[in-house]
């Protein structure tokens, strides 16, 4: 995910900064603040929660490449596809529930 400050590239974030790896294996279709917390959740199945600290306080160093990790996520998976997982397009929250 590439985090803008600006016209500028602030930090493009990653799990780990050597290997480049993606936050979500797929598309991040999803991207919602909730209080203190950002909700990302998108092809791979993934739903996973970060830090608004970890994003907001990202600087990038020699590489623009930040590492964060999630706080929480979970999968939803297709019991009926044979377990495959769900491609999350949208998330709305209600006052006790989400619809995904």
């Amino acid at each position: 995910m590439i985090l803008w400050e600006g016209n500028l590239v602030k930090a493009h974030l990653v799990l780990d900064a050597p290997n480049k790896t993606p936050l979500h294996q797929g598309m991040i279709e999803v991207v919602y603040l909730d209080g203190e917390t950002f909700i990302t959740a998108g092809g791979d199945g993934y739903i996973k929660w970060w830090r608004f600290h970890d994003i907001d306080n990202a600087e990038a160093d020699e590489t623009i490449e930040v590492a964060i990790q999630p706080i929480k996520e979970k999968i939803i998976r297709d019991d009926a596809n044979g377990g495959e997982p769900a491609y999350i397009v949208n998330m709305i929250k209600g006052n006790d529930h989400w619809l995904i």
